[in-house]
């Protein structure tokens, strides 16, 4: 997003506040400034999709394709819910979301390196990446079942 021209970040608050959709100053402050949020799943979701696509670029034709569309999807899938979490009402349906794309991609990761596809270095750094990002995750559904069950006791 810091590439996005900021007449375009202005229409586009505009356009979300005049359909009611941008109910928190927080989801202004994520659009006009990504990354001076303190939302550490952004950028483990950010460094996880630029590495990915890198490998990507280097895969063989043949596995470009079949591999390369599934990384892609699940990449989308992970960097829509990250970017929605923070301006949803529902954010547990996010996080179990979050939660299997995560787990998806592993077994992808996994996968491609199993067919030699790439190295044991880079397999290690970017199953580190995704593992952090289950990590965060999994701390952040923890946080939300804690406050759940708070709320039904009292």
């Amino acid at each position: 997003m810091d590439e996005i021209p900021q007449d375009i970040v202005t229409k586009l608050i505009d356009d979300l506040s005049q359909t009611d959709r941008l109910r928190t100053s927080r989801a202004v402050q994520i659009l006009l400034k990504p990354e001076q949020v303190n939302f550490r799943l952004k950028q483990v979701g950010k460094e996880l999709y630029q590495s990915l696509h890198r490998d990507l670029e280097r895969l063989p034709t043949n596995h470009r394709y079949f591999v390369g569309r599934d990384i892609a999807d699940c990449l989308g899938r992970l960097m829509r819910g990250i970017y929605s979490y923070a301006v949803s009402e529902s954010r547990a349906t996010i996080l179990r979301q979050l939660s299997a794309d995560v787990d998806l991609l592993k077994m992808i990761i996994q996968v491609i390196h199993q067919n030699q596809l790439i190295d044991a270095k880079k397999f290690g750094m970017r199953m580190a990446v995704a593992i952090e990002m289950g990590n965060l995750v999994g701390g952040l559904m923890s946080k939300i079942s804690r406050q759940s069950n708070q709320l039904q006791s009292v």
